[in-house]
């Protein structure tokens, strides 16, 4: 992590009464929120909301977490790590947090579950326009690789849950089609493999120069484009559930804006 990266993420971040005063709002609002993590299985997103604030405590307490199918999640481990996010009016509020109970009976109806989060260090809050897709600088063709993961349990126990890819390259490379703190889009000349729902990575240079940006990501939709190939469209994952996930989705942010001045100085 760069100091400059550091720096951006810092920027994003609201301070201490006011980070409070929209998480008590949040919690008054029963505010649903995504719920990230990451292990030997790879990423996975819950649904909940927020129940209450338990401030002497230091802790915030949402519903018992569900998959995006619907179904009820695995139960979260006391003290894994975890990214939240939210929203609230024309922002989207992230932070990271630890659980600190898993999830446990709730003592006043004996029958609903809770998950209990320590109360976070940090607050990012985005405008909701910085999720809104927009293309590369006419003229600067920005190229994209994406490639599998192997989620694969790693034997190291204090080595990272990712593995480096083993099997036969399946990577493909294309062009860069719109940008958003929560997704990209690229456009590849080859029919691919892979299904929406797949979990890959993807590595691009951004603003030109030697610095690779490597992401995790969620291939949501593939359709045809109208010069050939396919347009596929991916989500971003685990921005919310990290301090270096912060700052890369602050990093992403700073870009998102450089490409919508020059969209627009293009257009006046």
């Amino acid at each position: 992590m760069t100091e400059a990266m550091n720096e951006l993420s810092q920027e994003l971040c609201v301070e201490e009464a006011r980070r409070d005063e929209i998480l008590r709002r949040a919690v008054r609002d029963r505010v649903p929120v995504v719920i990230s993590r990451f292990n030997y299985e790879g990423w996975s997103c819950f649904h909940s909301r927020f129940v209450e604030a338990l401030r002497g405590e230091e802790l915030l307490v949402f519903e018992a977490a569900r998959g995006e199918d619907g179904r009820a999640a695995e139960t979260l481990r006391t003290g894994e790590r975890i990214g939240v996010s939210f929203k609230r009016g024309r922002t989207k509020c992230l932070l990271t947090s630890t659980v600190a109970s898993g999830e446990f009976a709730d003592p006043t109806s004996g029958t609903a579950s809770r998950l209990a989060l320590r109360w976070p260090d940090q607050l990012q809050v985005m405008q909701r326009r910085l999720y809104e897709r927009v293309p590369p600088p006419a003229g600067t063709p920005v190229s994209v690789r994406v490639w599998p993961c192997d989620w694969t349990p790693n034997p190291d126990p204090m080595a990272s849950p990712r593995r480096p890819w083993s099997g036969e390259w399946t990577g493909v490379d294309g062009d860069l089609e719109n940008l958003s703190a929560g997704g990209i889009g690229v456009h590849v000349r080859d029919e691919t493999l892979w299904r929406t729902g797949d979990t890959l990575r993807c590595g691009f240079t951004p603003l030109g120069g030697p610095d690779q940006m490597h992401l995790d990501i969620r291939l949501r939709h593939i359709v045809p484009h109208a010069d050939g190939g396919y347009s596929l469209g991916f989500q971003f994952l685990g921005l919310d559930s990290s301090t270096t996930g912060h700052c890369r989705l602050a990093q992403l942010a700073s870009v998102v804006s450089q490409y919508r001045r020059a969209s627009v100085a293009l257009s006046d």
